[in-house]
């Protein structure tokens, strides 16, 4: 995973009021793939941009015993914006920008597509 932590958009949807079990999700998944990674079942890497040349060369024989049989990649989301008129008035802000960015918002906000 490119980020240093497991979670990808559960961390920005556990800081959202009522959201608060994404936490508890977070946490469950943690200490299922730590305990596969303490029986040598799993190698976690975090913080790490994975390529096409590097899955080949760690995927034959010639890794020797740090061969890596299956892969899980962990692609992440690209929001969708829906082509709304007005959408790129400088008053609207993406979850992103909000969640992970922490752009200021006003005291009246509508959400749109709150998922």
């Amino acid at each position: 995973d490119k980020s240093n932590d497991i979670g990808g958009q559960f961390n920005m949807a556990k800081r959202i009021p009522g959201k608060e079990e994404f936490h508890e999700t977070i946490r469950y998944f943690k200490t299922q793939l730590g305990k596969l990674q303490k029986d040598g079942k799993l190698d976690i890497q975090l913080g790490v941009e994975v390529s096409y040349s590097d899955m080949e060369a760690k995927s034959s024989d010639s890794a020797g015993d740090r061969k890596i049989d299956k892969w899980i990649i962990a692609t992440g989301v690209d929001p969708r914006i829906p082509n709304i008129p007005g959408k790129d008035h400088p008053n609207v802000l993406s979850y992103i920008d909000v969640l992970r960015n922490r752009a200021k918002v006003g005291q009246k906000v509508a959400v749109i597509g709150a998922g």
